[in-house]
Order: structure tokens, then sequence, then C-alpha cells
């Protein structure tokens, strides 16, 4: 999948994140893959319980809002899982039936409840995700204007750059529908790519070799 990058945009995803326990940090859904899975890894040498939320939000940026806790449209099926030391267990999340007009966006928050290991602050550790409901049709269209790039079409775009001819990642953006971004400076060696779900094109290639 082309979203396991570093995101700006106040938005960081990594593939997994460790605090104890691992979840990944971008899930992608749509009409056609209607159920997802993804995997809890309790790396502690004690068991631990995790409770599951899936919230729906406006786009994850600055001023990101939560628009309805628990969301009904995409739903872990189970929302409470314990797992005993260094175990993992996959998990569902299953898509309300219909159509997706518009693509929406969610955020999964995956909580460890323990007593004995609280985070230093003293709180239940907390895992935050990013879902990702692409429209049942997420055409990928854009427009380049000199250094900045639109997103014309009706799903979120990724924007990537690789350095040194693709041996180093660079930025990577996620674009909102209708959303305008300047890209990087371009330098030598310096590729510019866009992604979505399993759609990748190469857009500027300054790479010499």
């Amino acid at each position: 999948m082309l979203i396991l990058r570093v995101l700006a945009l106040s938005l960081v995803i990594v593939p997994m994140f460790s605090f104890g326990f691992s979840v990944p940090m971008f899930i992608e859904l749509s009409d056609k893959s209607k159920t997802t899975e993804f995997t809890i890894m309790n790396e502690d040498a004690v068991s631990h319980d995790y409770i599951i939320r899936i919230d729906e939000t406006t786009f994850p940026r600055d001023g990101r809002k939560i628009l309805k806790i628990k969301s009904e449209a995409l739903v872990p099926d189970i929302t409470i899982v314990r797992l005993p030391a260094k175990s993992q267990r996959k998990i569902k999340i299953n898509k309300k039936s219909g159509v997706t007009q518009a693509e929406r966006y969610f955020e999964m928050v995956v909580t460890e409840k323990n007593i004995i290991n609280k985070s230093i602050d003293g709180y239940d550790k907390e895992v935050r995700s990013l879902l990702l409901l692409r429209p049942s049709v997420s055409v990928m269209k854009y427009v380049i204007n000199k250094n900045k790039l639109l997103n014309s079409g009706n799903g979120s775009l990724l924007f990537m750059e690789d350095l040194n001819c693709g041996d180093k990642e660079g930025k990577t953006i996620l674009v909102a529908p209708g959303m305008e971004i300047e890209m990087p400076v371009v330098a030598e060696g310096s590729i510019f790519s866009v992604g979505q779900q399993d759609e990748l094109k190469e857009i500027s290639n300054h790479c010499s070799k």
C-alpha cells in the first residue's frame, strides 16, 4: 500500500507505533473492500486489555474536529480485547452497507487499560490511527501550476517526495479533494510522485542516474 509514509500537515503516519503496544497508523477502506483488518500487538511482558473506538472526524489536519463519537459507519468486530504478554490479534473493521458518495475521515482510538504500567502522566496509554473511507468511485485528478499542486479529484491523494534518486524518503503530504499545496523546492536527485490507493504516477524526475 502507498500510504505507509510520513505525512506532513501536522499528521505523522508511520507503519507501526510502539508504545508497549502497536497498531497501524493508517487504514484505508472503500465500498469495494467493505471489511478490512489490522493487528494489535502487545509487546509487554504482561497481559493488557485494549479498548477500541472509531470516531468520525473532519479532514485530519489543523482544526480537525470530531463529528461523531463511536461512528456507526465503521465498526470494529470487537471493542475490548485482552492480549496475553507478547501476543497479537487481528481485529476486523466492518463498513456499514450503502454507497459512499463523498470521502469520509475517521480516527480509531486504541486505549490500553492497565493499572501497573501507566503512561508518564498517569493516564491510560492511547494510540490513534487515521481511517480513510474513499468514495465508491474515486478518481485521481490533479493540476500542477508551477510549484503548486491542486487535487481536482474526489478523493485524497498522496504527494510523495523521494531524494537521492529514490534512496531516501522526503516529504509525503496527504492532499484532500480541492486542496492545493506548495511542492518542495526541486533538487538534484529528487523525484515527485502522486498516488491514490494502489495507483502511483511519477510527475517529476530530476535524477541523472
